[in-house]
């Protein structure tokens, strides 16, 4: 039984880990982790979490932006740079779920593109492994991912 987040929803399914991967490095102060999942039903859920390490002062911008809530200094956390905290009191940045639900892998792949300020479109480096340890596992995956119809 696996469990997805996506906001304040949940989707709890039978199915089969495809694959994870991250963008985390020894440097990251925010990073973002995927898993591919496919249900006993067929569907595909892709959920991604969105993690960061950085802390803001309770008068920041971006907590006012964002409702951030006061809460302990994250452990290994790192202090906003625009705010710098001081007070000792924190809001640190929270995790950001979401998932999509799909039937169709060319759905699951389309998902993942991200667009430039030319409007190009790519994968990033995380999503490229995802799709490619995924299609491993899943003909339907690797065929939606290795033939981009233009």
């Amino acid at each position: 039984m696996h469990e997805v987040i996506d906001g304040k929803r949940r989707y709890i399914f039978d199915g089969e880990l495809l694959a994870e991967a991250t963008s985390r490095n020894p440097t990251s102060v925010r990073w973002v982790e995927m898993q591919l999942y496919r249900a006993a039903s067929g569907e595909y859920i892709l959920a991604r979490v969105g993690r960061s390490i950085v802390y803001h002062d309770p008068t920041c911008a971006v907590v006012q932006k964002s409702e951030l809530e006061i809460a302990p200094r994250p452990e290994n956390g790192v202090q906003c740079e625009i705010c710098v905290p001081k007070s000792g009191v924190f809001c640190p940045e929270r995790d950001l779920k979401s998932a999509r639900v799909t039937s169709d892998p060319k759905n699951v792949v389309s998902s993942l593109y991200l667009r430039d300020k030319d409007q190009s479109h790519y994968l990033t480096r995380t999503a490229r492994e995802l799709l490619e340890a995924a299609g491993v596992r899943d003909s339907r995956i690797a065929d939606a991912y290795s033939v981009e119809y233009i």
